[in-house]
């Protein structure tokens, strides 16, 4: 095994694992796995460019009300802080 088939092997099973991850049904999941094993340095290509995507839940900070103070995270305790020597 060269190093080139190593690399084809490793980024199509990222592809695949990707799309068997993804929010995709399992048609689309079936036809995008079929295609990068087939065809793998196409398929992946294919699939980095318009393969499904997985999703990805993403913390957006609470909107605050207009002019209301953004909310305080402190780091530490102001007692903590107090209480030091």
């Amino acid at each position: 095994m060269t190093l080139y088939d190593l690399m084809v092997w490793a980024v199509s099973a990222y592809a695949i694992w990707h799309v068997l991850y993804s929010d995709a049904g399992p048609l689309t999941k079936l036809g995008w796995s079929v295609g990068i094993v087939l065809i793998p340095v196409f398929g992946f290509l294919m699939w980095a460019i318009a393969g499904p995507r997985s999703s990805v839940v993403r913390i957006r900070r609470r909107p605050t009300a207009p002019g209301a103070p953004a909310p305080r995270f402190p780091l530490i305790h102001q007692d903590d802080h107090d209480n030091r020597t």
